[in-house]
């Protein structure tokens, strides 16, 4: 199966699955157990839920926790879990984003140290957008960086 992963899902699978998705200032965490061979993939806006608003897998502190406990309740063991993360770009000006790129990317660190979850690689920040490819089955987790016309187009959505 393939699927393309928009911001604010997450998938999990038991099943091998590629997930694709484009990052620019949002996270995105991959999460795989090698032992049980499953993983997933979740997408997150910003790192923070607003106050007194309906639970989202928008933000960092639903997403995040959700695709953790779904491995857990798969039967994964923490000690077992590799994470990668990757994203929270600097796309626009620093003015105009509060540098979002740089919350979410510290969120998504300091929740998977705090987790016990070893990440075994971490591309994040900078400026460049950036495309990841996930295999969940396999533990296969490739970023490439976006030329700087696939950025502008970025931009624009």
């Amino acid at each position: 199966m393939t699927y393309f992963l928009h911001t604010g899902e997450v998938l999990f699978s038991k099943e091998p699955c590629t997930v694709t998705t484009i990052l620019g200032s949002c996270v995105g965490v991959a999460i795989h157990d090698p032992v049980l061979r499953i993983g997933g993939l979740c997408h997150y806006l910003l790192p923070d839920s607003p106050a007194n608003s309906p639970a989202s897998t928008r933000y960092g502190d639903v997403a995040l926790p959700y695709l953790i406990q779904r491995l857990l309740k798969a039967g994964s063991q923490k000690k077992d879990l590799r994470a990668w993360v990757s994203g929270g770009a600097l796309l626009l000006e620093a003015h105009e984003i509060f540098f979002v790129g740089d919350r979410n990317a510290d969120f998504a660190e300091k929740l998977l140290g705090d987790s016990g979850i070893r990440v075994v690689a971490n591309d994040t920040r900078g400026f460049r957008g950036r495309k990841v490819v996930f295999h969940t089955h396999a533990g296969q987790f490739h970023c490439q960086a976006l030329s700087t016309h696939a950025e502008r187009a970025l931009m624009v959505i």
